[in-house]
């Protein structure tokens, strides 16, 4: 019985202490580049590499635990990067779900972070006229910062994406959060 009482109470004391202690609920947007290389081997004897950029673009939400520590997702779509060989096209997008953990620096109304978690994406590829899709979760890490008044934040971020196909796939962004 007291079990179960503490797991009914703690989280609505959480809550009510949680904006002043610096926490709290947060929803946001971001937009700005992708930043992809890929490769394809044995592309007519030759190994085929395409790297571009293109716009990015993302939606998140968050939970600020304490004021060093929050956990965010959301969804985003990192753009499209083609090229042809030989009049051939080949090129991917990609989009996905991701998680991560943030450890925060607070230094007054600005604050530095760090983020890792995990992103669940799904690349749609061309391949000489061919379509394609493939899917899977991969690690993702990134560095970013935001200046906060009341209850609205300004961020600059740069996040990169571990897939094991890709030589690289990072995207860098500015958005605003919203705090309740």
């Amino acid at each position: 019985m007291i079990k179960s009482a503490v797991v009914l109470i703690l989280p609505l004391v959480l809550l009510a202490v949680a904006p002043a202690r610096g926490a709290g609920l947060y929803v946001g947007g971001s937009v700005g580049a992708s930043y992809v290389g890929l490769s394809w081997e044995n592309v007519d004897i030759e190994d085929l590499e395409i790297s571009g950029a293109d716009f990015a673009w993302k939606v998140f939400g968050g939970y600020k635990l304490i004021p060093f520590l929050s956990l965010e997702g959301g969804y985003r779509d990192l753009g499209s990067v083609s090229d042809s060989f030989e009049d051939i096209v080949y090129g991917a997008e990609t989009s996905g779900w991701d998680v991560e953990a943030m450890g925060i620096i607070p230094l007054g109304v600005a604050h530095l972070w760090g983020k890792a978690g995990y992103f669940w994406w799904t690349s749609k590829t061309e391949e000489g006229g061919e379509a394609g899709e493939d899917t899977g979760s991969d690690f993702m890490w990134g560095l970013g910062a935001d200046v906060s008044i009341l209850m609205i934040a300004l961020r600059l971020e740069w996040e990169k994406f571990e897939i094991e196909d890709a030589e690289h796939i990072s995207m860098l962004s500015g958005g605003v959060t919203f705090g309740f």
